[in-house]
């Protein structure tokens, strides 16, 4: 089973490895995101470690028209690359 914090099941949720998960709510639809529910799908990222006795998550999401699609995906690919790594 994927990770995803809420029961809506529009939402996509896809693992990315053991500590991340990429997911998309459709327009309308409130999901992860924190830009969730509005008139653009939104597209975003959620990790999740233990470092120590603490766990730490990072969350970014992207919500543009469709033609911002390959915007997002470069901002959240980025954001992979600073926080995908387990930090210690």
């Amino acid at each position: 089973m994927l990770y995803s914090c809420t029961a809506n099941r529009a939402e996509k949720v896809v693992r990315l490895n053991a500590h991340i998960v990429a997911f998309e709510d459709p327009p309308h639809v409130k999901g992860d995101g924190r830009s969730s529910g509005g008139p653009n799908a939104d597209d975003g990222v959620m990790t999740y470690y233990v470092a120590g006795d603490e766990p730490m998550s990072f969350l970014a999401d992207c919500a543009l028209p469709a033609s911002g699609h390959l915007l997002c995906t470069a901002v959240l690919n980025q954001f992979i690359r600073w926080y995908g790594n387990e930090r210690s």
